[in-house]
């Protein structure tokens, strides 16, 4: 559980990072790694959708546990 929680974080970690080259790229006009803009912002929805998606599995998880059957 901590293993998946942690790479949720990383993969919200590196959504961030690719809007910050986004929002850097846009600014100064020019494409820092030679990437299109857009693809900063596709990578970053992909990033931010693997965190959702992760989170919900852990949520659903511990939610699972919680439930007794007597």
């Amino acid at each position: 559980m901590r293993t998946l929680t942690r790479i949720a974080w990383i993969s919200a970690g590196i959504g961030v990072i690719c809007l910050i080259l986004a929002a850097i790229s846009l600014i100064l006009k020019t494409s820092i790694i030679e990437i299109d803009d857009i693809n900063f912002f596709r990578a970053a929805n992909s990033f931010f959708l693997l965190t959702i998606a992760l989170l919900l599995y852990l949520d659903l998880k511990v939610r699972r546990r919680r439930i007794t059957f007597n």
